[in-house]
């Protein structure tokens, strides 16, 4: 019986959360900085495109806020100040990570999509664009879930679990209809779209499972004089011969 006590969870809303929940939560968080400084320390060398890289790092970033804010202060419903601060953050990091959760899987699909590129002897292009493109993502992701909390916040703040019968520091049932529930089946519906396409592309070109970063100038020559060397060794060119590590 005392065992079954102290595996059981305590009456909600309390002061404290079951155990395996911060447990869980430490855990979780750990993994995700790991995985933040891993992405941060060896950048240089991971195979990962710049936009794929800035979007899973963001999305890593999010989450773990949503989960460090979810497990500290879900139940602080006995202080209306802090509960709707919880609330909000909760629900701008949640609406942000679907989104950026988002932006990846429609890089993905776009990477998977388009034909590998053939290299060339011109200049590679400018950075301009593709930081446009970045900028663009870091607006849209901090932009859209910004005015969705602002206007629910703007119509009372009360939405966010400051009300005295509010048995957790979340919005309310009615608006989070349309601020929460409703934007996040339109971005599984629309992630699952680019999952879907990204699994029938992968089935017809099972070479291009692997995101590869754009080689540059200097790679390129690299890349062309061992293919010549290969072949010279072969003996013929065009063929590899028994030389395997020319492949």
């Amino acid at each position: 019986m005392d065992l079954k006590r102290v595996l059981s969870f305590p009456p909600y809303p309390g002061d404290y959360l079951h155990p395996v929940v911060y447990a869980c939560t430490a855990v979780m968080l750990l993994c995700l900085l790991i995985s933040i400084m891993t992405y941060i320390v060896h950048h240089s060398i991971i195979r990962i495109s710049r936009k794929g890289w800035h979007m899973l790092l963001n999305f890593l970033f999010h989450t773990a806020v949503t989960f460090g804010v979810f497990a500290g202060g879900i139940n602080q419903i006995k202080y209306p100040v802090i509960c709707q601060v919880v609330g909000i953050i909760l629900h701008y990091s949640s609406l942000s990570s679907m989104l950026w959760l988002l932006f990846t899987a429609r890089n993905i699909c776009k990477e998977v999509s388009k034909a590998p590129p053939i290299p060339q002897d011109r200049d590679p292009p400018t950075q301009a664009r593709p930081k446009a493109t970045i900028l663009r993502f870091y607006l849209v992701s901090g932009g859209v879930p910004l005015i969705i909390v602002g206007v629910t916040a703007a119509v009372s703040l009360d939405n966010y679990g400051s009300r005295d019968d509010a048995p957790y520091c979340w919005m309310a049932w009615k608006p989070s209809l349309g601020g929460f529930y409703g934007p996040t089946a339109f971005l599984v519906l629309v992630m699952c779209i680019y999952f879907l396409i990204t699994f029938v592309q992968l089935k017809r070109h099972p070479e291009r499972k692997y995101e590869l970063k754009a080689m540059t100038e200097e790679q390129q020559r690299l890349a062309v004089a061992e293919i010549g060397h290969c072949h010279a060794v072969s003996g013929e060119p065009g063929e590899h011969g028994e030389h395997t590590g020319c492949t």
